[in-house]
């Protein structure tokens, strides 16, 4: 089964006789670096070793390759990219083609044509090789925008999204070739979501909401939106003046649209006290334009949790999250400086029936790796959980975190950086017109988390996409399995893609958006919906060796 390649840059493999391979370049946001997605045919049947194989033997284009625009000649040096985790967001000119040394000696065997083509599942190319699941495809759905953030797709496929560079929210249309700008406001962050005919988006102080329509443009600027939620930027007393530090402030509503769920991170890596760390909920009935909601009356949901930036409710109805964990983390008695490994970045599940309790931060963290090579005399494993040094005292011990507080449901790499996370609900969307490559039916309830990558870790990790498989009663049965990543020795990519946020469509495929080239990824399936699908587990290749 073959999938859109629309939205791409089709580049026409000339000099070659074989009919494997086409190549699709996306050019990138930084100057002179350039995406370059290596489509491959594979039929639905396709063994892993068949499909690895193909990537493997991935072959260079010829003398050049026919762009829709230009021709260009084929290069595989390309310039230096910036780290993965440089925070320059400055958005560079889009680099210049360059002329074959030579003219073609036939006409191309089609007119190019602007519009989107049907050819080949591809898989993402920068630089060095996208690693996917065998049978699955990624390509560059939208590129060029300026820092997206938070993402939302409505029950109509509408998919809108957070431009933070920009400071607004955009819609995607004609499958991703046009940006439509919706709303303009001052200091848009990330958190975004869409309910009962009204679109909420989030700034580090406030939260916004306007009047909505499928398809509308150009809503509304700061004079006609309307204040939901206000005060998040005061300290515990009341003050104000705490804008600092972690400025997500992510949106989850209910399935029922009666509470509005709000994660906010810390103002630094180690806070005195949790008020700046928790999730609280808002019974949206009581708000009217007279009177915004002040964000201290907000019920608090859950505490202690350093930086819940992803949040998601399951079919089951639990509200579950990804926290980001501390660094520079060190204590004598578990071998010093174990920062590279710890804290843990944590899974969590909140239920209903618990509201209100406690998770341990910023007096508790959760271990991930302690090496016994570390001289780690206390190592106990992944999960469990230590008091932080700062806060030690006859009280505050190791013994009172792990009574006191709750544990997580999971243990991930630490600095690893989730960002991101949604639950993949199957429908037999098959005979459904344009719902090809939606997930298969073993994936149903999976969880899928975006990591965005560590910036103090060595070697680096994250930068990826993973999924938890979680069972019919809906609780995990593995660790993270790599969906999408860089096929390199680092975890970071040349060009560096930082995922961010992760939703699927009406039929089962999977968008990511992206900030560290300003793109939103489309991945797809091109087997069956009713595929009994078994992933190949490749480990943590960028993980600790905790047993030395």
């Amino acid at each position: 089964m073959l999938l859109s390649n629309s939205g791409d840059d089709i580049m026409q493999h000339r000099g070659k006789s074989s009919p494997r391979c086409h190549n699709i370049r996306i050019f990138s946001p930084y100057s002179g670096i350039v995406l370059v997605l290596s489509c491959l045919l594979a039929l639905a049947t396709s063994s892993p070793a068949e499909t690895a194989a193909v990537i493997e033997r991935d072959e260079p284009p010829g003398d050049y390759m026919q762009n829709l625009t230009s021709v260009v000649l084929d290069t595989t040096s390309l310039p230096p990219s910036p780290p993965a985790f440089a925070n320059d967001r400055r958005r560079r000119e889009q680099g210049t083609t360059r002329r074959p040394t030579r003219k073609p000696t036939r006409k191309p065997t089609r007119k190019p044509s602007s519009k989107p083509t049907t050819t080949t599942a591809c898989n993402l190319y920068v630089k060095s090789k996208a690693w996917l699941q065998p049978r699955f495809c990624a390509r560059i759905h939208t590129t060029e925008l300026s820092d997206p953030r938070g993402l939302h797709i409505g029950i109509n496929d509408e998919i809108l999204l957070v431009e933070r560079g920009k400071s607004r929210v955009v819609r995607l249309e004609d499958d991703g070739t046009k940006v439509v700008p919706v709303v303009l406001m001052p200091n848009l962050s990330h958190g975004i979501e869409l309910r009962g005919g009204y679109l909420y988006a989030s700034t580090p102080t406030t939260v916004y909401r306007w009047q909505y329509r499928t398809g509308q443009a150009n809503l509304a600027t700061s004079q006609s939106a309307r204040e939901v939620i206000v005060g998040m930027d005061r300290y515990a007393n009341g003050e104000l003046g705490a804008p600092d530090g972690h400025t997500t402030r992510t949106l989850a509503f209910d399935a029922v649209g009666k509470w509005l769920y709000v994660s906010i991170g810390s103002e630094g890596n180690v806070d005195r006290d949790s008020h700046r760390a928790r999730i609280r909920r808002f019974n949206i009935a009581e708000w009217n334009s007279a009177r915004p909601l002040e964000f201290n009356s907000g019920e608090v949901f859950a505490d202690g949790l350093r930086n819940e930036v992803g949040m998601a409710f399951d079919s089951f109805g639990d509200l579950w999250g990804v926290e980001n964990g501390a660094d520079n983390l060190y204590r004598d008695d578990l071998g010093g400086d174990v920062h590279n490994e710890n804290p843990a970045e944590e899974l969590n599940r909140f239920r209903m029936a618990r509201k209100g309790q406690h998770w341990g931060y910023p007096y508790c963290w959760s271990e991930y790796c302690i090496p016994v090579a570390n001289g780690g005399s206390g190592k106990k494993g992944a999960g469990t959980v230590w008091a932080w040094p700062s806060f030690m005292n006859a009280t505050l011990t190791d013994a009172w975190c792990r009574t006191k507080t709750n544990k997580s449901v999971m243990s991930m790499p630490s600095h690893s950086a989730p960002l991101g996370i949604t639950f993949y609900n199957w429908k037999d969307m098959s005979q459904v017109e344009g719902c090809s490559g939606g997930f298969p039916r073993s994936m149903d309830k999976y969880a899928f988390i975006a990591f965005h990558g560590s910036w103090n870790r060595d070697p680096p990790t994250g930068y990826k996409v993973v999924f938890v498989p979680f069972n019919s009663a809906g609780n995990p049965t593995a660790q993270p399995i790599d969906l999408f990543r860089h096929d390199g020795t680092t975890a970071s990519w040349p060009v560096p893609i930082r995922p961010v946020d992760v939703q699927f469509d009406k039929c089962g495929r999977l968008f990511v958006t992206e900030d560290g080239t300003g793109s939103v990824i489309k991945i797809t399936y091109r087997g069956s919906y009713a595929d009994n699908y078994v992933p190949i587990n490749t480990g943590v290749a960028d993980g600790p060796s905790c047993s030395a």
